[in-house]
């Protein structure tokens, strides 16, 4: 069992780790896409797929639950570090 969970880790590992900490932006999906939305309405798309772990670290990121849905559905690990409202800090797909 704990092989498998250590292949497990070393296949998450080798998606990317974004982390968001520059500025405020709005995050939201669309079609397995990661929409990120720049307050001067610049768009960048990342493909949930690839996304091994998302770090939101600025107090103005703004996301929905669909977001965190979408990357534990791709076996994505999220973290907010600014949000007071979040069940916890770090968040895992459990399969």
């Amino acid at each position: 069992m704990l092989s498998i969970q250590l292949e497990d880790w070393r296949r998450r590992m080798t998606k990317r780790v974004i982390e968001i900490s520059s500025g405020p932006l709005r995050i939201s999906v669309k079609h397995h896409q990661l929409i990120l939305t720049y307050p001067d309405d610049q768009q960048k798309q990342i493909n949930t797929e690839d996304i091994g772990m998302l770090i939101l670290d600025h107090p103005g990121v703004t996301f929905n639950v669909a977001v965190v849905n979408q990357l534990l559905d791709c076996g994505g690990f999220f973290s907010d570090l600014w949000s007071r409202t979040f069940a916890c800090d770090l968040v895992f797909s459990g399969g």
